[in-house]
């Protein structure tokens, strides 16, 4: 993993349904300049699409929970603070590509695929949990100790994967990892980690007319005291780097 390649701000590889019922694929930059223009996710399986809408509402507190609609600095304070920028976003009806491409320019380096010491939601190490390509894919789920019957991907798709079905499966492992999934270096004595949170929390959400409405009708800002949730810092803007977790292989 010595190379810089496929940052995911431009590459395209989350699919979506758009409201004229065509497919397409975008990047992240592109997937919130028109979310009002998508109807949905439309990946894989809907578990994949369930953890790509994951990091797209962490993208969402990172920016509005520090800056307004217009991406002036304004942190949360108060509850009613919390309502006006909740309802300034809905006014809009799609976000300001300024205000999210700004963000994301912010933390470019962070959203490599593939790079040498900060690879997007792996570690850099140099040994890890292997993952074949059967073993990636969700609709797989295949190890090396058993075949699955009635498999769905067959012939080279089962052996071979690009990087935008690589970055798609990768947030979905992380999501639903299961407990076959963990280090294989016995000096450590970790227990077993058992699936990932969204396999632990099953968790639902509100349907919108279009991904942006989705968004924000999940885009919750208040606790159940009616407090403003404290901001929290997402994989990408910490400097600390992981060197335990799962390692995805550079030829994927």
């Amino acid at each position: 993993m010595n190379e810089i390649e496929y940052n995911l701000l431009d590459e395209k590889w989350i699919k979506v349904l758009k409201n004229d019922g065509k497919m397409e694929t975008v990047g992240l930059k592109e997937v919130f300049s028109k979310a009002h223009e998508f109807k949905s996710l439309s990946g894989d399986i809907p578990t994949q699409d369930l953890a790509i809408f994951r990091v797209l509402l962490a993208v969402m507190y990172s920016i509005y929970q520090r800056e307004d609609v217009d991406g002036s600095e304004s942190h949360l304070e108060f509850k009613n603070d919390a309502y006006e920028r909740w309802h300034s976003l809905w006014s809009q009806k799609k976000f300001n590509p300024e205000v999210t491409d700004g963000y994301f320019e912010k933390y470019r380096d962070r959203f490599y695929l593939f790079h040498p010491s900060r690879p997007f939601f792996q570690s850099p190490i140099k040994t890890g949990t292997a993952y074949s390509v059967p073993k990636l894919n969700g609709e797989l789920s295949e190890s090396n100790n058993k075949v699955r019957l009635f498999s769905t991907v067959g012939g080279d798709c089962k052996k071979n994967m690009d990087y935008g079905d690589a970055a798609r499966w990768l947030l979905h492992v992380n999501a639903f990892d299961d407990t076959a999934s963990k280090s294989k270096d016995k000096t450590q004595q970790l227990p077993s980690p058992g699936p990932g949170w969204l396999g632990k929390i099953g968790p639902v959400f509100i349907e919108g007319e279009n991904l942006f409405e989705t968004l924000l009708l999940n885009f919750v800002l208040l606790d159940e005291y009616q407090e403003v949730f404290p901001e929290g810092q997402t994989i990408w803007e910490s400097d600390l780097v992981k060197t335990s977790e799962s390692a995805l292989n550079r030829n994927p």
